[in-house]
Formats: C-alpha cells, structure tokens, sequence
C-alpha cells in the first residue's frame, strides 16, 4: 500500500510540474500496467502551430527527455508515449483527438542527467 501511494505522490508531482512548465500545452496524462511489469507513461498535449513531422518529434523527444530528468519514477518505466491532439466538439461535448504519436523506450532516452529527487517546487528548464 506504501509503494502505491509512493508511486502515486511521484505521478502527482509530475502532472503539476508538466502544468507549470508546458502551460497551455499539456493536456493530461495516464499510466498502463501490464501484467508482464511494462510500465508506460502517455501524455498528451495540444498540438502546436508547427506540425511538421521534425518540429513534432523534437518537441516530443524534449518531452521524454523532461519526464526522464523530472520524474522520480523513471527508473520503473519502460515507455514514455507522447500523443498531439487537437479538440474536436460535437455539439456541447468537446474532447481531444490524437493526430501524431512518438513513443520512446526508456533506453532510446537513457539514464536521467541529474538524479530525479522530486518535487521540490524548483523550476526546471523545458
């Protein structure tokens, strides 16, 4: 139950960092476990102005780079997917739908730059 609560206070600080540091952009986030210990972490964010496929999927490598120096649970993930969205309504019912995903093994970002002891409250660089 401790580890549970652990693992949930990390993806906590993690949501509201990701709010604070890419305002306006990030959108939400949800986690899969599967039976087999394959831990993947989806975040979604609005998608820019710039929707080439290069500026998408450096924007999405910043992304996974930012989760992998942030996020004190990093060490247990085996993906970091990031989905673009844009909103789409149909009448009063407005909801996000993913136009570009970029999916990264936590070895094709490899280990974190500094060691992510959150949350403190310190700004990072995004």
């Amino acid at each position: 139950m401790l580890i549970a609560c652990k693992d949930m206070k990390e993806i906590m600080s993690l949501d509201a960092d990701l709010k604070s540091d890419f305002q306006g952009s990030y959108l939400g986030m949800h986690e899969v476990r599967s039976p087999e210990m394959v831990w993947t972490l989806f975040l979604t964010f609005k998608q820019p102005v710039d929707t080439s496929e290069k500026s998408l999927a450096a924007f999405a490598r910043r992304i996974g780079e930012y989760v992998r120096d942030s996020y004190a649970g990093y060490p247990k993930l085996s993906n970091v997917v990031v989905d673009f969205a844009v909103y789409r309504s149909v009448g009063p019912i407005s909801a996000p739908q993913t136009q570009r995903t970029f999916q990264f093994t936590t070895n094709e970002l490899g280990q974190p730059r500094v060691s992510p002891q959150r949350s403190t409250g310190v700004k990072r660089a995004a």
